[in-house]
């Protein structure tokens, strides 16, 4: 299960997202969770109601904002998947 945006989640959906983390056999988890969430979501784990939840969590990852070099690729990926050349139509700004 991936959820977006999962900072806007209400405490009782979160609650039964942990619940449903518990689901497994004698030998694995039934699901996987991915939460992703803007850097709010990181304060709404942090209470104490969010505990269980906080400590269920195994990976975190924090993307950093792109650089320019990052943009260029990411609109030259976008241009192509879109059926474009593949290279970026703007010219560099001063």
């Amino acid at each position: 299960m991936i959820i977006d945006e999962a900072q806007n989640l209400e405490a009782s959906v979160l609650e039964q997202i942990r619940l449903i983390s518990n689901l497994e056999t004698d030998r694995e988890k039934l699901i996987q969770i991915i939460l992703s969430g803007q850097p709010e979501f990181m304060q709404i784990l942090e209470r104490k109601e969010m505990r269980q939840l906080n400590q269920r969590i195994t990976v975190r990852y924090h993307l950093q904002p792109m650089d320019l070099q990052d943009t260029v690729d990411y609109i030259n990926h976008r241009l192509k998947v879109a059926g474009g050349r593949g290279s970026v139509i703007f010219s560099k700004g001063r």
